[in-house]
């Protein structure tokens, strides 16, 4: 059965996502109370947070534009501040608000696909080789990169139907998509050498793959 390999130790910290960690309650708190440094506390604690999701989920990895998806998700947290320190959970409010950014940004062009291979690559070449896990979830339509990112990072499929607002049943509908979006990019090129066999650097047998381990 495939299933997805979360990244080392993301279970352990999606532990802590709910319900929100004390000393953001508080913060959040203290924000509705319209105090701003409490907002740069939170502004801290949720950057390196939201960096890497929108690295992940958006088509860009220009760093001046992600940290303008950060900024604005932030503003977007304090303008509607009382709302978000009510939330049953600070964290899962802030990260929908993170996602109503990506939509509004992900679909920026992607670099054209060259089909010949690179100087240091043959034709027989497992395309793995050249293409990441994370450039090959860029493909991917933008609902589908989100749910890859949480369950990637350790979240479990209730939370992230939490955080979609939907049911667990589409979250799985979702992640077999995604599997089967991936299978076909990652899959060996008809005649090539090896082809049939995972080869040594096939993403889907590999311990570097970030998002699929195939246990058949």
């Amino acid at each position: 059965m495939s299933h997805f390999r979360p990244e080392p130790g993301a279970h352990h910290r999606a532990r802590h996502l709910h319900p929100d960690d004390l000393h953001e309650r508080q913060l959040m708190a203290r924000v509705a109370g319209n105090d701003r440094r409490a907002l740069q506390r939170l502004y801290e604690v949720y950057l390196p947070r939201l960096t890497r999701f929108f690295n992940q989920v958006t088509t860009t990895q220009d760093s001046h534009l992600i940290r303008y998806l950060v900024d604005e998700t932030l503003i977007g947290v304090w303008l509607a501040r009382e709302a978000v320190a009510a939330a049953a959970s600070v964290y899962v409010r802030i990260m929908q608000l993170a996602i109503g950014q990506a939509h509004r940004y992900a679909y920026l062009p992607l670099p054209p696909s060259d089909p010949r291979p690179p100087p240091d690559r043959t034709p027989g070449d497992s395309a793995a080789d050249t293409i990441s896990p994370l450039k090959m979830l860029g493909r991917l339509p933008l609902e589908q990169r989100v749910v890859a990112h949480f369950v990637y990072t350790g979240h479990s499929r209730e939370q992230v139907a939490e955080i979609l607002e939907r049911p667990c049943g589409d979250v799985d509908t979702l992640l077999l998509e995604v599997r089967t979006r991936l299978r076909q990019v990652t899959s060996p090129v008809p005649g090539a050498a090896g082809s049939g066999r995972p080869s040594r650097a096939d993403p889907m047998r590999s311990d570097q793959n970030l998002i699929l381990n195939d246990n058949a």
